[in-house]
């Protein structure tokens, strides 16, 4: 009895729901056909403009495109838009900066309902390949950056689109993203900044002085890079490194691994961790600092250490080595178990005894 009430009051409220809706569609003057057209799809059509004129800057700002870079052929520059007919593009060089917007027609929100497997687009054609500056604000779209352009700085703000960025930089290369990833290499920069509220961060061949990534529920990837200064901060997922050379390192993770491979600091290497288990392969620096609550501590390092070992309830294996810089390593209730790998004359490596 009780479930047939239930089913006749959840009927009612959805009934009369739908009826507000319609009634405030009506009300608003919702039209269908205007700018979405008859089929319910929203209208599109594509623009092209043409852009007179030396620029040394880009600022970009637009609601939804995915955009593209590209080398212009004839050495000029244009703008290829793939655009709803309910927007336009606006582009002009001022003050040297080539300043392109989205401006979205002031009719009623009601026009612009409709449904679109296409997302607008954009390819920009630009006649050099050096400029001083990139900005990009896009709330929805991916943005590819390629190979054989370079900027003095670039500061790249995502709301939930994807970036890949191949481009050089020589100053400092910026980009946040809220739910997108980002894949980002071969940049020679003074500062790189990264970060993602829930996409991954990988980034590849880069050299920097100072190389910051970060990610709340993404993981991240570094691979064949130098920088003086590392510092990765990730909340759930993993930290992954592969071939990178520093001076100092600093990662942290909530609830993520932290996998260290063939990385050399040659001051601290820090990693922290909650839950998530740290391991080292053929790893050093000058002094090492591991901590974990729950999870292990393990690996190969290439250099005797000074071990300062804790672990409440799990084991504990390390080399009897007393020699070589400052190793302490934490865990609550995860095992800890470091091994030291010289190379031997026969050019193999040789892996030290560890003691209880």
């Amino acid at each position: 009895m009780k479930t047939a009430v239930l089913i006749a009051v959840s009927a009612a409220l959805i009934i009369t729901g739908s009826a507000l809706c319609a009634f405030s569609f009506a009300v608003l003057g919702y039209d269908p056909t205007v700018s979405v057209g008859p089929s319910g799809k929203a209208e599109t059509h594509s623009s092209v403009y043409e852009i007179q004129g030396s620029f040394n800057k880009i600022d970009i700002n637009v609601q939804t495109d995915n955009i593209v870079f590209e080398a212009s052929s004839d050495k000029t520059c244009r703008i290829e838009c793939f655009e709803y007919d309910y927007m336009h593009h606006e582009a002009e060089i001022r003050n040297g900066v080539l300043e392109i917007k989205q401006i979205i027609d002031e009719h009623s929100w009601s026009e612009h309902i409709g449904m679109n497997l296409s997302s607008p687009s954009m390819t920009v054609y630009l006649p050099g390949s050096s400029f001083d500056q990139l900005k990009i604000v896009c709330n929805t779209g991916d943005t590819d950056i390629p190979e054989g352009l370079s900027f003095a700085n670039t500061d790249i703000k995502l709301n939930t689109g994807d970036l890949a960025f191949g481009a050089s930089v020589s100053d400092t290369l910026s980009a946040s993203s809220g739910t997108g990833s980002m894949d980002v290499w071969g940049s020679k920069a003074r500062s790189i900044t990264l970060s993602s509220n829930t996409g991954t961060v990988g980034v590849k061949d880069l050299t920097a002085d100072t190389i910051s990534l970060s990610s709340n529920t993404g993981g991240l990837y570094m691979s064949n890079c130098t920088s003086d200064t590392v510092t990765l901060t990730s909340g759930t997922d993993s930290i992954q490194l592969d071939s990178v050379t520093c001076s100092d390192i600093s990662a942290v993770s909530d609830t993520g691994d932290i996998e260290f491979s063939t990385v050399i600091a040659s001051g601290r290497m820090s990693a922290e961790a909650n839950t998530g288990d740290i391991s080292y392969d053929e790893c050093d620096a000058g002094e090492i600092y591991s901590k974990t609550n729950t999870g292990d501590i393990t690996g190969t390092l290439l250099s005797g250490k000074e071990f300062i070992v804790r672990s409440d309830t799990g084991d504990k294996s390390v080399p009897s080595s007393s020699h070589g810089g400052r190793c302490e390593l934490i865990t609550n209730t995860g095992d800890i178990s470091i091994d030291i790998i010289t190379l031997g004359i026969d050019g193999e490596f040789d892996i030290s005894e560890s003691t209880e």
